[in-house]
């Protein structure tokens, strides 16, 4: 009865700590969280241990029984909420992996739109195998006080390449193309915290993430990165030579390709290349006015 008495005895101050971390550490610690809720853990058994050493050695065997029991009984509560905690998450996993992929559209360039927002927001699906979306959240309080509404499931295949094995219906980003582990959504508005995305370019649905689990690319940023620029329409927004409304047009050899350069507030400066890559040129292209997009944009050759 003795050692059962010590195990009981350390048992419970080791879920006393646990529960006191998990009461008092901020949710927003980050990795740094669950490491001091184990701390706690630690530091509470510790003490139990060293405790029922003493009180094993001035207490009566009947005390010491009654103790145990009690002690025991108590244990049980924090082990069957642990196991149903394990169990509830592990359900829901397996449930959003069993989930048939739904048939995703592929899109390789962007269509002007009036809506131009901040940028484009790439999830890291690398890292993150769930990316969780909110509806309508308190932007006050932290992501981890919210439940999700629906979210994202990501995996990797045999060949070591990403891919979506499961999406609401209605997700219809403006960029997907999972072959290329390509997938963007626009960004509408950013926060500390919660960032508001484009899900649906068709209806243009919106919803929230966390902005800590996603990489957002403000539309100069992103317009560096893509492949290439489609032709405008040159009558109506023609190449300059300067970075200027009332600046020259260019004039020059005529070319197949037009590759990102610089940024420089509304103007993009391109690289004129001929149907073999060779550079022809370079100009200036007014690439959004006001609140509109005037260019189109290839991710992929």
């Amino acid at each position: 009865m003795k050692v059962l008495f010590v195990i009981a005895t350390t048992f419970l101050g080791g879920f006393i700590g646990l529960f006191y971390g998990i009461a008092t550490v901020p949710k927003n610690s980050g990795l740094a969280g669950p490491a001091e809720v184990l701390g706690y853990a630690i530091v509470m058994a510790s003490v139990s241990l060293v405790l029922s050493f003493i009180i094993n050695r001035k207490v009566k065997p009947e005390i010491r029984k009654k103790i145990t029991i009690t002690f025991l009984l108590i244990c049980l509560i924090p082990i069957c909420w642990l196991f149903y905690r394990f169990k509830t998450n592990k359900s829901t996993d397996a449930e959003l992996s069993s989930t048939k992929k739904p048939v995703t559209p592929i899109s390789y360039s962007q269509e002007p739109t009036a809506a131009l927002g901040l940028g484009m927001m790439r999830p890291d699906f690398y890292s993150k195998r769930v990316l969780y979306f909110y509806n309508s959240p308190n932007l006050e309080k932290s992501v981890s006080d919210h439940t999700p509404s629906d979210s994202l499931v990501f995996d990797q295949s045999d060949h070591h390449q990403y891919d979506i094995t499961y999406a609401p219906p209605w997700f219809f980003p403006a960029h997907i193309n999972m072959g290329y582990e390509i997938l963007y959504m626009k960004v509408i508005l950013q926060g500390k915290d919660w960032m508001q995305v484009e899900v649906n370019k068709q209806t243009g649905q919106l919803t929230w993430v966390n902005a800590n689990e996603v990489k957002l690319f403000y539309w100069p940023q992103f317009l560096l990165s893509v492949n290439s620029i489609e032709k405008p329409d040159l009558q109506n927004n023609p190449l300059k030579v300067l970075p200027l409304e009332q600046a020259e047009l260019w004039k020059g050899a005529t070319f197949d390709w037009m590759i990102p350069v610089l940024v420089n507030e509304n103007w993009l400066k391109v690289s004129l290349r001929d149907k073999d890559m060779r550079t022809v040129g370079e100009a200036w292209l007014l690439w959004r006015r006001d609140k509109n997009l005037l260019i189109k944009y290839s991710l992929l050759s």
